[in-house]
């Protein structure tokens, strides 16, 4: 009798916390029916693995610095329309980190508290077509996001917001951080004309006319964060 296709995990961490990482691989590795396609950072080299095999979960830990490169590659990474559903791994009582995995495409939360036995649940869980996620913070996460949306509806800020692309955002956030566009480019690994022209199109979006309304605008809506 044939052995069952394994489970083809994914695991998206910081590259500042390379023995965790290697401990979380290590771990998926133990266990039967898990195989492990890759271990990667948040940049290109996750997208370039389910490039090139196809991948049944992607496990991606959202407790990053800063924040929002987490979020940024979730969603990318679902808009992508790959098959890979995806785990999102956290530290538990972050409620509205919570709501925004979920909103974000995340069919599985697994807290860091937890025994590590719910993760190995929770993979084969998801990959089978179910969700890991309670009840409760799946009803509340709807419910947080019915508001949001209705927000959206009064402030047309929002709505602009809503039109940017993750890799704008992600430009957006790295301005934030004081960056030029030289130095963006080469964390990015694009032209500086590729820059300007992504600038030029968040301008049009969000409708501001310079760099300095661009950085008050992003420190306004939670697009960047104001530098410690």
């Amino acid at each position: 009798m044939a052995s069952p296709t394994p489970i083809k995990v994914l695991i998206v961490c910081s590259d500042d916390d390379l023995v965790a990482r290697a401990g979380l691989q290590s771990l998926l590795e133990s266990w039967d029916g898990i195989q492990v396609a890759g271990a990667e950072g948040y940049g290109e080299e996750a997208l370039s693995v389910m490039e090139k095999e196809p991948v049944d979960i992607v496990l991606i830990d959202l407790d990053t610095r800063p924040e929002e490169i987490g979020f940024t590659l979730l969603e990318t990474l679902v808009a992508i329309g790959s098959p890979a559903r995806h785990i999102a791994l956290m530290a538990a009582g972050d409620v509205e980190k919570q709501h925004r995995a979920i909103a974000c495409g995340a069919l599985g939360l697994v807290y860091r508290a937890e025994p590590v036995e719910n993760l190995n649940r929770a993979i084969h869980r998801v990959a089978g077509g179910e969700v890991w996620i309670d009840p409760t913070t799946t009803a509340n996460a709807l419910m947080a996001l019915h508001k949001a949306r209705s927000a959206q509806s009064s402030d047309p800020s929002l709505l602009r917001i809503a039109t940017l692309s993750a890799r704008e955002r992600e430009l957006i956030l790295l301005i934030g951080e004081g960056l030029k566009n030289k130095d963006i480019a080469t964390r990015l690994f694009l032209s500086e004309s590729t820059v300007r022209n992504h600038l030029s199109s968040i301008f049009e979006k969000l409708q501001v006319n310079d760099r300095l309304e661009l950085v008050i605008f992003a420190y306004r809506y939670g697009l960047a964060s104001l530098p410690v």
